[in-house]
């Protein structure tokens, strides 16, 4: 765990025990309306795995063929892999489960891909979320509305134009790497880095409808352009903090706390609707995921005991 991610659970923590948030009042009765409400935000989860797993085949159509069965058991994998791995590692052990070794360096470039198309929604809607709610986020300079708006229009441009039409996330593949180990890596025309994108952009919107329904059920009256924002906030935020996926939970807790006690909206209900967007779309998988564990060949203590040192 690091530091700042320790000190955000523990934040949290003094939030949720010491001041018991006297404020929170969670009002959510299993009324018809209420069911309809969880079983769409549970449907929206499933589509949000399933975009991710289109995503992931298609990419791999270039070096291996993988049917939408196999896809969907190492995303499951992952996804459970990720409570203990940091930093998303046990994304990447799970995909690479099932792919030959001699595929093994095109499909972490590919992972690699796919994981920057992620990365460039969050940080875009990021930094347009930032530049609305810069009055009520107090942000330095806001006086210079027009400057802030000239420099993350650049920086949004200069992003979808690295990520669309530029080969440096190869180059950085292969300095990090090793050149002569990554020969041959898979090249994305236009239409398939545009198709990527979109399917990334579905799943982040997916993510907004889910927390923003949530905090409906939990009768907190919101519009969907204010949920929006304050989620893409947190996420942008949450995106510099290294954690695995458990300890995540901890770090979008106290930032969602943090913003929504700035916006001036109820933070507990923040923090309940974080933790019941986590349940839908990382716990409930995980248990599934969790089934396929068996298929992995451990070691046993006897062949640990003869390898020699």
């Amino acid at each position: 765990m690091n530091l700042f991610t320790a000190l955000l659970l523990f934040y949290l923590l003094y939030v949720l025990i010491v001041e018991k948030s006297t404020e929170l009042s969670l009002t959510l009765e299993f009324t018809k309306g209420a069911v309809f409400i969880f079983l769409l935000v549970l449907g929206l989860g499933t589509l949000n795995w399933y975009l991710e797993t289109v995503k992931w085949q298609e990419l791999m159509r270039q070096v291996h063929r993988i049917d939408r069965k196999t896809a969907v058991k190492s995303i499951l994998l992952g996804i459970s892999s990720n409570l203990i791995l940091p930093n998303r590692t046990g994304d990447l052990a799970g995909r690479l489960r099932y792919i030959p070794k001699e595929k093994v360096w095109e499909a972490l470039y590919i992972n690699f891909f796919a994981a920057c198309s992620q990365l460039l929604l969050t940080f875009l809607m990021g930094l347009i979320a930032i530049f609305f709610l810069s009055d009520q986020l107090h942000i330095l300079l806001t006086q210079h509305q027009f400057l802030v708006a000239l420099f993350i229009g650049a920086a949004i441009l200069l992003s979808v134009f690295l990520y669309l039409r530029s080969n440096m996330l190869s180059r950085l593949f292969m300095w990090f790497k090793g050149k002569e180990k990554v020969e041959g890596l898979p090249s994305f025309d236009l239409i398939q880095r545009i198709r990527t994108l979109i399917l990334s952009a579905a799943r982040y919107f997916v993510f907004l409808i889910q927390f923003y329904l949530i905090l409906t059920a939990l009768g907190l009256n919101i519009s969907l352009l204010e949920s929006s924002y304050s989620l893409a906030v947190v996420f942008f935020i949450n995106s510099f903090l290294p954690s695995n996926m458990l300890l995540e939970l901890a770090s979008k807790s106290a930032v969602v706390y943090l913003v929504f006690d700035v916006l001036s909206m109820d933070p507990m209900l923040g923090v309940s609707a974080m933790v019941l967007l986590w349940l839908i779309n990382i716990a409930i998988p995980s248990a599934l995921g969790i089934v396929l564990l068996k298929d992995i060949k451990w070691i046993s203590p006897k062949n640990v005991q003869n390898q020699k040192i």
